[in-house]
């Protein structure tokens, strides 16, 4: 059974913000970077069964799917740059 990190942020969790990745990038679950990144202006499409790729304009970013509950940092990281060079 595969997971699609794209349709599947859950609403009850609170929301973090670019901030909140800056500060702790080593807890970040795929639902939640997927969140910030739509927050962002950025699309979400499934991948392979491996990760998500965000798409704004020409600009690609995949993460993959973890193999615990959250991101490894470098990921986190990679998005965050991302967004803010967009800014």
């Amino acid at each position: 059974m595969t997971s699609d990190i794209a349709s599947s942020i859950v609403l009850s969790v609170p929301r973090k913000t670019l901030d909140d990745l800056k500060g702790n990038p080593k807890h970040v679950t795929p639902e939640e970077l997927a969140a910030v990144l739509r927050d962002h202006g950025w699309e979400l499409r499934p991948g392979t069964l491996h990760g998500t790729i965000a798409v704004k304009g020409s600009r690609s970013f995949h993460f993959p799917r973890p193999h615990g509950k959250h991101l490894l940092a470098v990921y986190v990281r990679r998005a965050v740059k991302i967004i803010e060079e967009e800014e």
